[in-house]
């Protein structure tokens, strides 16, 4: 009779590992202007500082299921190869839409589901959440930064209210008798937001056993820090009231915010330990018993790195040869750009003049042109703002979170909405921003882009637009158009001069029409 053995590290796994070893350095190979800017994000914004733990981590929870890996041989899984195929697909829509996250997101899916194919599916069940848990790498987060700054401005406000201190309040602007706040991206707490999602995560797997724990606990990890943030808002102010400024300023914000957000951990983690099951250990868990006699007879080949060869090669190649064919020369018109009101055709009822040079201007950045304008339709004057990029790229793109109506310096967003607008030939809706200056009043802007002609109002309908356009190959110039006037009482007091100047709006799209480049 033949005695079935445990498999050893040495015959089922060594050519595997070798093989999944090459194509995993085959995929950063490729991607891997992808993998500098993911890491270069890690060490730039102090958000995402806490990434450089997240494959450290994994790897010690894998080496924790030694034992059981030990114990299970690797097989082929065909169906993690439709994974990959939706993984290189969203990369190369990344790479085409200059959007950082889908390349993000996509090469560490690409990586999970390249192990997966090569190592079979026992292997990743048993190492199920470490693969999961290398989605923290992704630097994602910014998206929620506006909802939670104005999530913090109302929960202390409405603090505030209760603690009968009186307060005006206007989007992320709190004023009291003791000064003026500003809930800033900083203020937000997406940081601690973050970071606490990943501690809970990690702490549920190592500690609890039962789902509905881990449902329990994940929610406070989400609901707990965003909470906390509002209350310590409401602290500084608090205290800064309490104390005629002399606390809860300078050095003395970042150390109570510091000090509260880790006292806010702590009893985080406290919960946690107060229902964590003694039970809980990961190390054994994942049963593998009956798995090692199943496989015996099976020899792994690398016949399935060759569909996962091409297909991590697909993307890369279909970008370099379509994507990245753009001009090698950008003309635009000098006399146009240096003067459009020469050659901006606003009828007869407008003029146009150049904008003063203290006014509005937001922030677009490596834009190929920006132009601002003070346009007088016999009402109050209106500042028109252009931003064009005759050919978009790395770093100088059309839709970008460092693009803004609003500076952050000299003017900050208070409110942002959206305006019908019933004019022909726009969208049936425009970006509405209200915007607070610090030294010349408030504002309301109204924006939209424009791209090869065709007029666009939200900033995903133009990224969509635009990467539809790129993946055929196309790379069309664009531009963003806003208008702005100031108001005393209520923004909709300015809207009237504004849609003035939106009954012209042709004449602006052809002047950005005769700006296009021709490639050389």
């Amino acid at each position: 009779m033949m005695t079935v053995g445990v498999p050893t590290a040495s015959t089922p796994w060594r050519l595997p590992l070798l093989t999944l070893a090459l194509t995993l350095g085959l995929l950063l190979a490729l991607t891997a202007d992808t993998a500098v800017t993911m890491v270069l994000l890690w060490q730039a914004a102090t958000t995402y500082n806490h990434c450089f733990l997240v494959l450290p981590i994994a790897l010690v929870l894998i080496w924790m299921k030694r034992a059981q890996l030990a114990a299970l041989m690797p097989r082929h899984e065909p169906l993690a190869l439709i994974a990959l195929l939706g993984f290189a697909f969203l990369w190369l829509i990344g790479r085409a839409g200059q959007i950082q996250l889908f390349e993000h997101l996509a090469l560490v899916g690409m990586a999970i589901s390249v192990i997966i194919a090569l190592l079979g599916r026992q292997i990743a069940r048993t190492i199920a959440f470490p693969l999961a848990f290398l989605f923290f790498m992704v630097p994602f987060g910014d998206v929620f930064v506006p909802a939670l700054q104005q999530f913090t401005a109302n929960f202390s406000v409405a603090l505030l209210r209760v603690a009968d201190i009186p307060v005006f309040h206007d989007g992320i602007m709190i004023e009291t008798p003791s000064g003026l706040f500003e809930v800033a991206e900083a203020c937000a707490g997406i940081r601690f937001l973050i970071a606490n999602v990943m501690v809970g995560a990690l702490f549920a797997y190592l500690a609890l056993t039962r789902p509905w724990k881990w449902v329990l606990f994940m929610a406070l990890a989400v609901v707990l820090p965003i909470v906390a943030n509002g209350l310590r808002a409401f602290g500084i102010i608090l205290i800064a009231y309490l104390t005629d400024n002399q606390y809860a300023a300078g050095v003395d914000h970042l150390v109570y915010g510091w000090g509260f957000f880790a006292a806010v951990m702590l009893a985080f983690l406290a919960i946690g330990n107060t229902i964590a099951d003694p039970s809980a250990d990961p190390s054994t868990d994942g049963g593998v018993d009956g798995f090692a006699g199943a496989f015996i007879g099976y020899v792994w080949r690398p016949v399935l790195a060759l569909p996962v060869v091409a297909l991590i090669a697909a993307a890369p190649l279909y970008a370099k040869l379509v994507l990245e064919q753009g001009p090698r020369e950008i003309a635009i018109d000098p006399k146009l750009m240096l003067d459009p009101t020469l050659a901006l055709d606003l009828g007869p009822a407008c003029k146009a003049d150049h904008a003063p040079a203290d006014g509005w201007r937001p922030r677009f950045e490596r834009a190929d042109m920006t132009q601002g304008l003070t346009i007088d339709c016999g009402g109050q004057p209106v500042d028109l703002f252009l931003a064009y990029y005759a050919h978009e790229r790395e770093g100088a793109e059309l839709v970008h979170h460092a693009n803004r109506l609003a500076d952050g310096e000299s003017w900050t967003r208070t409110n942002a909405t959206w305006h019908a607008a019933d004019i022909d030939g726009l969208p049936p809706a425009l970006k509405k921003e209200e915007l607070f200056g610090r030294a010349a009043g408030d504002r309301v802007v109204l924006a939209w882009y424009w791209i090869g002609g065709r007029p666009v109002a939200s900033d995903w309908q133009a990224k969509a637009y635009r990467l539809y356009r790129k993946l055929l190959g196309v790379d069309e110039p664009a531009a963003l158009i806003a208008l702005s006037a100031p108001y005393s009482d209520r923004p909709d007091d300015a809207l009237p001069d504004i849609e003035a100047v939106l009954e012209q709006h042709k004449g602006i799209a052809n002047y950005l029409a005769d700006l296009a480049p021709k490639a050389r």
